[in-house]
């Protein structure tokens, strides 16, 4: 997996820069998933797969663990859509 990609993406989060989508927001807030889950799972998680192909942006699937669950996401070039 690409490590520079992975240290983007944490710079990004770091700084506060994600555009969340209401899309995201709708379904954390179904789902009980916190905003401070997901920045753990890419400050601490890693890139397990890689979509070049998605439509309609690049995306990665991360692995990362919460406090109480391990964590997958899918981090959108544009959009992070998140599931756990």
């Amino acid at each position: 997996m690409n490590q520079k990609t992975l240290i983007n993406i944490r710079k990004l989060c770091m700084e506060n820069s994600i555009i969340w989508s209401q899309h995201v927001a709708t379904r954390c807030l179904q789902r009980g998933i916190k905003t401070v889950d997901i920045e753990n799972c890419i400050l601490n998680g890693e890139i397990i797969e890689e979509y070049p192909d998605d439509y309609p942006y690049y995306s990665y699937l991360i692995l990362g663990l919460t406090t109480k669950i391990n964590f997958y996401m899918l981090y959108v070039e544009r959009e992070i859509i998140s599931y756990g």
